[in-house]
């Protein structure tokens, strides 16, 4: 797959990092996973193109997660090691007059399925480890509710913090 920024955000878009129904594209196999995620794989012979576009994407723009249950290791890890290079570089640079820390101005949002009692618990840990990494967790029950919160995000101003009430 071609990972390159270039235009590609000159407007609202979507990116399918794992594929979508065009065969050639779709990542599942475990040897790509492996391939596309080094910073998490035991692979030596890997491509950085995926987890350099995320971090590109990570660090200049708002990413709305949706329909991504935050199970796949690789993923997540991705995230995890991406925050925690911006958050060495910001640590570097902090003794710099006038420099604004990158993670003060990163956040992201990912809609979740609200989980049933008996995994309440689990979900308060991903929720935690999530939004250590600046990604605000937004339960939703029914699918529907994602829409409006959709559009509460849409109408945010990037200028703005809002808290979002669950």
């Amino acid at each position: 797959p071609d990972f390159e920024p270039k235009n590609l955000f000159s407007e609202e878009s979507i990116v399918y990092l794992h594929g979508r129904v065009v065969v050639e594209h779709i990542v599942f196999k475990r040897d790509d996973y492996e391939k596309y995620y080094p910073s998490v794989s035991s692979v030596t012979n890997c491509s950085e193109a995926l987890e350099d576009y995320l971090k590109y994407i990570y660090e200049k723009h708002t990413i709305v997660f949706i329909g991504l249950s935050f199970k796949d290791r690789y993923m997540r890890e991705s995230l995890k090691n991406i925050h925690m290079k911006i958050k060495k570089t910001d640590d570097i640079a902090s003794g710099k007059i006038g420099r604004i820390p990158k993670l003060d101005n990163i956040c992201h949002y990912a809609f979740l399925q609200k989980v049933l009692p008996n995994n309440n618990q689990i979900s308060k840990e991903l929720d935690k480890e999530l939004e250590n990494i600046k990604i605000q967790v937004i339960r939703y029950s029914e699918h529907i509710d994602c829409t409006k919160f959709l559009e509460m995000i849409r109408d945010l101003k990037p200028h703005k913090k809002v808290s979002l009430k669950r």
